[in-house]
């Protein structure tokens, strides 16, 4: 699924969502052999699917899902439960996985809907249309109280619409109708597309935007190769830049090849002149994804957002990342005029 659609399926989700922006997305290591099993607090209602090669299975209805994949580059899973919360996983292949049981609770979701968003998001798989509102709450009752009675007794089995198929595999067989979401406009509510839609949230609930923004961005093909600076082992690598609305989401990705933990102190964007001593600092409106802590041999994949900029002549952009406790290991990136034009 395009980006774009991605971003859309989630921002229909989202209208009047109350974020909870101390939680990032769960990671979760998967692989062809082990079967992770992920019990939420309440039934599943809607999915935005990860790449291909992982294979996202649960019951309509069902509180249960199961999780395997093929080997694979590392993808982005989102699921909303019926009681409207949002659990966003990061999923990354493993021959090891250690964990084989995920059991969710609603603190570790990432937001949650009010009553008409989760009627909307059911709506767009056709399973609540032409009900109103007091219809809808009768029904989720008289489902919960059979859910109750049989969730136990009952085995995940039939792929969703949201999971995979493999085009030549004859494992799955399928006897359930499969439903499909189409967000296309004319699915949208009257008089609204989705360029209104994506500027009313833009507009309301600017965090909220910027973090569907990021997580359904950050983990995109490299544009830049080359853009990197490694300090005692710390590399600090560009990897994308994408422009949205007036905004610059810098794509970045630290690299802690040492044998020891890594504590950020402050990531900083500021234009320099080479001329001059003097810093132009550049505010960040929303910093996506950054550990206080990188691990040893480990990556941390960014996000750097803020206004667009114009550079004088003469002028570069400097990003550093400072370590806690000592200089030693700070790293600093330049970035030319051209380059950054180059990537909007």
């Amino acid at each position: 699924m395009k980006l774009k659609w991605m971003f859309f399926i989630l921002f229909i989700a989202y209208t009047t969502v109350a974020v909870k922006a101390s939680n990032l997305p769960i990671p979760v290591s998967v692989n062809e052999s082990i079967t992770i099993t992920l019990f939420f607090p309440s039934e599943i209602k809607k999915v935005v699917k990860p790449a291909s090669h992982y294979k996202f299975e649960y019951e309509p209805n069902g509180k249960i899902a199961a999780l395997v994949a093929r080997k694979g580059a590392t993808s982005n899973l989102t699921v909303i439960t019926k009681n409207g919360y949002i659990y966003s996983f990061l999923l990354q292949y493993d021959n090891e996985v250690n964990s084989f049981t995920y059991v969710l609770t609603e603190d570790q979701a990432i937001g949650k809907l009010n009553r008409s968003s989760v009627a909307e998001v059911s709506n767009t798989n056709g399973s609540l249309a032409g009900h109103d509102e007091e219809t809808v709450e009768r029904q989720s009752v008289a489902e919960k109280t059979v859910e109750e009675k049989t969730i136990e007794e009952e085995a995940i089995g039939q792929t969703d619409v949201d999971t995979f198929e493999e085009p030549s595999s004859n494992e799955n067989n399928d006897t359930g109708k499969k439903i499909e979401a189409d967000l296309r406009p004319n699915d949208l509510a009257s008089g609204e597309t989705p360029e209104t839609m994506e500027s009313s949230l833009y507009e309301s609930d600017r965090e909220g935007y910027y973090r569907i923004f990021c997580e359904n961005s950050y983990l995109q093909k490299t544009k830049f190769k080359k853009i990197s600076n490694t300090v005692n082992l710390i590399g600090l690598q560009l990897n994308n830049i994408i422009k949205d609305h007036n905004d610059l989401h810098f794509v970045l990705e630290v690299k802690n090849d040492s044998w020891s933990d890594y504590k950020v102190k402050s990531l900083r964007f500021f234009i320099k002149s080479l001329e001059g001593n003097r810093e132009i600092q550049i505010k960040d409106l929303f910093i996506y994804n950054l550990q206080e802590s990188i691990p040893a041999h480990s990556n941390n994949h960014l996000v750097f957002v803020c206004k667009n900029f114009v550079m004088g002549k003469g002028q570069n952009i400097y990003v550093l990342l400072e370590e806690d406790g000592g200089r030693e290991r700070s790293v600093m990136l330049g970035l030319t005029s051209q380059q950054i034009k180059r990537g909007r």
